[in-house]
C-alpha cells in the first residue's frame, strides 16, 4: 500500500500490459499506476503529482474569488458533470467550486498552471515550473524519485536541477561509438531508428533518449 500526499486513503499499486486508463489524464499511455478502492479512481504514477500540487492547481484565471476543491469521486450529483472551461465530461478527479456548483477538468487546470510557468529552457519546448512532484514522478535523467525540480506538468516530465547540467554538453563521444559524436535528443527516438539502446538493449522509454540513456547506464 502507498500513501499519496494530499489524499486521505491509502492506495495500492496496479498495472496492465496494455496501459491503464487514468482518471487524471484520461489516457492509457502508462502501464503503472495507483488504485484507490475507497474513491475508485486509477491514476498513473506520472500523473500523481496532481495530489502534491493541489495548492498550485487550485486557482484558475476564469474563476477568480472562490477557492476550488480537489475531488476524487467525480462531480457531485447535483452539478453539471461537464467542465466549465472546455465543456467535456469531467473524470473522477476534478476541481469543484461549491459556491457556484461548477466543475473543472484536471487537464484544464494543468493547462492553466502551465500557462503561468515562468522558466523557458532551451532543452524543452514548453515553459517549466520549479515544483515538488513528490516521489512518484521520476527524473527523466537519473531515474530517481522526483521531489523538487524542473517540471512540465503537460508532458508529465521532471528533471532535477542538478541533472539539468547534462544539457551543457549536447554532444558526447562514447567509447563504443568513437568514430561519430552522439547528439542529445529531447523528443524521443527518431522514427527511422529502433527504440532500444544499442549497448544495453533496454528500451529507451524515458523522455530523454539515446545519449542520455547511454551516458547514464552504459558508460
Amino acid at each position: 500500500m502507498v500513501t499519496l500526499e494530499g489524499h486521505i486513503h491509502t492506495v495500492g499499486h496496479c498495472g496492465s500490459s496494455h496501459g491503464l486508463k487514468c482518471d487524471a489524464c484520461d489516457r492509457s499511455f502508462d502501464r503503472d499506476g495507483y488504485h484507490c478502492l475507497e474513491c475508485d479512481f486509477i491514476i498513473h504514477t506520472k500523473c500523481a503529482f496532481v495530489f502534491t500540487a493541489q495548492e498550485t492547481l487550485s486557482k484558475h484565471p476564469s474563476h477568480v474569488g472562490h477557492s476550488l476543491m480537489f475531488l476524487t469521486t467525480g462531480a457531485p450529483d447535483h452539478t453539471d458533470p461537464k467542465c466549465h472551461i472546455c465543456g467535456k465530461n469531467t473524470k473522477r478527479l476534478l476541481y469543484h467550486c461549491s459556491i457556484c456548483n461548477l466543475n473543472l477538468d484536471i487537464d484544464c487546470m494543468v493547462d492553466s498552471m502551465c500557462s503561468r510557468a515562468p522558466l523557458n529552457m532551451s532543452w524543452h519546448y514548453h515553459p517549466l515550473l520549479m515544483l515538488d512532484v513528490g516521489d512518484h514522478m521520476l527524473c527523466a535523467i537519473c531515474g530517481l524519485p522526483g521531489k523538487y525540480g524542473y517540471c512540465c506538468p503537460r508532458c508529465r516530465l521532471m528533471v532535477h536541477e542538478k541533472c539539468a547540467s547534462t544539457f551543457d554538453s549536447p554532444d558526447i563521444t562514447h567509447p563504443l561509438h568513437a568514430k561519430h559524436p552522439l547528439k542529445l535528443l529531447t523528443h524521443g527516438a527518431p522514427d527511422y531508428t529502433e527504440s532500444e539502446c544499442h549497448v544495453s538493449g533496454i528500451h529507451t522509454k524515458t523522455f530523454f533518449i539515446i545519449v542520455i540513456f547511454v551516458s547514464s547506464t552504459c558508460i
